[in-house]
């Protein structure tokens, strides 16, 4: 059985606390979720954990508006990751308050699976857990 990480880059303690109980109670296989209220922290900690070959499935939950770096930043620096990388992580943009403009914005970056609003509803965890299996 393959493990799965989930990183949950949020600053709400609540939203962290509710999708990690969804995500764990959804997912059938062994997940190993991790959460930062810093989005650069969030990073740094992928870009080092899988550049020492870490190899798993992986989601990444960015909140539109988590403090440390926006989600343009994110991305930005999500591209310059080696392909192997990229190819292993599976981004999943929430934000409560939704603007077409951003909706349009990060849908279009080719690293962003889907956009969904926040808090995830049970339907959204599903189907982030089918797109990645």
């Amino acid at each position: 059985m393959e493990t799965k990480t989930t990183f949950i880059l949020i600053d709400n303690p609540i939203d962290i606390m509710v999708h990690k109980y969804m995500l764990s109670t959804e997912l059938k296989i062994p997940n190993n979720i991790l959460h930062f209220k810093d989005t650069r922290q969030g990073f740094k900690y992928i870009e080092t954990a899988y550049r020492n070959k870490v190899k798993t499935k992986t989601v990444v939950i960015l909140d539109m508006y988590t403090p440390g770096m926006s989600v343009d930043e994110f991305l930005q620096l999500f591209e310059t990751l080696d392909q192997q990388i990229k190819n292993q992580i599976n981004i999943f943009v929430v934000a409560t308050f939704l603007n077409n403009l951003e909706i349009d914005k990060v849908s279009a970056n080719p690293h962003v699976k889907m956009f969904l609003p926040k808090p995830l509803s049970e339907k959204n965890i599903i189907d982030i857990v089918s797109s990645i299996n």
